[in-house]
């Protein structure tokens, strides 16, 4: 048998809203850096493991819009109701609170990237913070 890693240290904890914040950016990143295969293979499997995630909150976050709102014929989308804005906001401040776990991926540090001399703009940095190994 290989040797295998405890599967519990490969694990990104995060809020939805930290993740729905950095996945653009994660994205970007995937899209248009050159990386070598293993770096590029663990970015693929946080975007693919990211992207179930921000599904579910965006079918949730639509079904609160549809159930605190109305349908708007005229632009063919839902809108939350004006006297439901506060309760709708609440809610969904509360479901980004919630925090989620992405098992089975790596964290990259920073030697990693500088290694690779890239250039990142500074904006798709900030939002690979959340794949970024912290220094001890």
């Amino acid at each position: 048998m290989a040797n295998k890693k405890d599967k519990q240290q490969y694990k990104i904890t995060t809020t939805l809203r930290d993740l729905d914040e950095a996945y653009p950016a994660i994205a970007k990143f995937s899209a248009e850096t050159k990386l070598p295969v293993k770096l590029s293979y663990r970015v693929a499997k946080l975007l693919r493991k990211a992207k179930v995630e921000i599904k579910t909150y965006e079918d949730v976050r639509l079904e609160t819009i549809k159930r605190l709102g109305a349908y708007n014929k005229d632009e063919d989308t839902w809108k939350v109701k004006p006297q439901n804005n506060e309760k709708y906001k609440q809610e969904i401040d509360e479901l980004l609170a919630h925090e989620i776990t992405l098992d089975g991926v790596h964290m990259i540090s920073i030697d990693e990237l500088e290694e690779l001399e890239l250039e990142i703009e500074p904006m798709v940095l900030a939002g690979l913070d959340l794949l970024m190994e912290q220094a001890e």
